[in-house]
């Protein structure tokens, strides 16, 4: 016969075997772990994201761009980049090397029609596992 379940796992069958018992503990513990799961992700993602500070919404790109620097004794020539998120005020990207945030870079973003090309200030320099850095910069 089979198990008659209830909303907190517990069997009420008389004919109810000890393992269709098991059975529904398990499926009640599951489900419990499962919600205790969602509210510690949820609280973790909370904790590690804080107070969103951005002043206007990043949309995510991916695409290739060219970051020069204004002083010229900065590179040689313009290095390429890989821009990953783009909003109205600034732009994040990934660079083989890590840049100075003291100065004043300009980035070109897209062909044809839609062409960005703006002066950027770096604001963060991570460096990521691969050995690459993940930088985000403010546009002015």
């Amino acid at each position: 016969m089979a198990c008659a379940e209830y909303n907190d796992g517990a069997c009420f069958a008389k004919d109810c075997g000890p393992q269709e018992r098991v059975n529904a503990v398990k499926r009640t513990t599951d489900r419990k772990n499962m919600e205790t799961a969602r509210r510690t992700a949820t609280i973790k993602t909370e904790e590690r994201n804080g107070i969103e500070r951005r002043r206007s919404t990043r949309e995510p790109v991916t695409t290739l761009g060219m970051l020069r620097s204004i002083d010229d004794s900065e590179f040689d020539r313009p290095r390429q980049v890989m821009i990953h998120d783009v909003s109205l005020h600034g732009v994040g990207f990934r660079c083989m090397e890590r840049l100075d945030s003291d100065l004043i870079y300009v980035i070109e973003i897209g062909v044809g029609p839609l062409h960005l090309t703006s002066q950027l200030h770096i604001v963060r320099n991570r460096t990521r596992p691969d050995g690459t850095y993940e930088i985000g910069a403010e546009f002015i």
